[in-house]
């Protein structure tokens, strides 16, 4: 690629003279283990957090129809306060959760990671 090609913006991260302890090699090796486990994560969580919608897509859908029925209740109060703490919380969980991925990628290679 040359340097016409790029953007402006980005020349900053050309290196002219790379360390000689560079290796193209163990570059794409890091790369590629990044990836797979990020594909691991991803399915992983994907999984949960389907669950997770499912579960609330069903409360709001009885809830809609409580409310198209006449129903009066705030949606706090039909699904009581146990059940709608968890919905809230595991919304909260979601956030922390990824949180502490950013923070291991940050750990891992020693660069911060700004959400």
């Amino acid at each position: 690629m040359h340097t016409s090609e790029l953007d402006p913006k980005d020349y900053k991260y050309i290196v002219e003279h790379p360390n000689k302890d560079f290796s193209p090699r163990k570059n794409n090796a890091i790369i590629e283990e990044t990836i797979k486990e990020a594909d691991k994560y991803h399915r992983t969580e994907g999984l949960v957090i389907e669950e997770a919608l499912g579960e609330r897509i069903e409360a709001v859908a009885a809830y809609s129809c409580y409310r198209f029925n006449r129903g009066t209740k705030s949606i706090k109060q039909y699904l009581g306060d146990k059940l709608y703490a968890k919905m809230v919380g595991e919304r909260i969980l979601e956030k922390v959760r990824v949180s502490q991925t950013a923070d291991s990628f940050s750990n891992k290679f020693k660069k911060p990671i700004l959400l």
